[in-house]
């Protein structure tokens, strides 16, 4: 195989910069929120009902091991993710109708 041109090594011109689209965050987008919202709703139900039954079944459950401290967690978690989900959703409305309007 020949050797390549001198020309291939010679220095380039400068071209102009490329400028790109700053780029949104994907926990920022609409899909993704939209995503998230049955997801944190489904999960803090499913937090207050383990909490729940821990205290409602009898004694010799196997959820009746579970350790106080953790159901309060569960019951700290399960309201958080209520509320994260409702405000997502609240959010995601906004979004929707400032769409609607531009």
């Amino acid at each position: 195989m020949p050797a390549p041109d001198e020309s291939v090594f010679a220095p380039r011109a400068k071209s102009a910069p490329v400028v790109r689209k700053a780029k949104v965050p994907v926990y920022q987008t609409l899909h993704f929120r939209q995503t998230v919202i049955p997801i944190m709703l489904t999960s803090g139900v499913l937090s207050l009902v383990l909490a729940g039954i821990r205290f409602s079944l009898p004694d010799d459950s196997f959820f009746a091991a579970v350790p106080t401290i953790v159901a309060i967690v569960l019951v700290i978690m399960g309201i958080m993710l209520l509320g994260f989900g409702i405000i997502n959703m609240l959010m995601v409305k906004q979004m929707l109708e400032d769409a609607k309007k531009a």
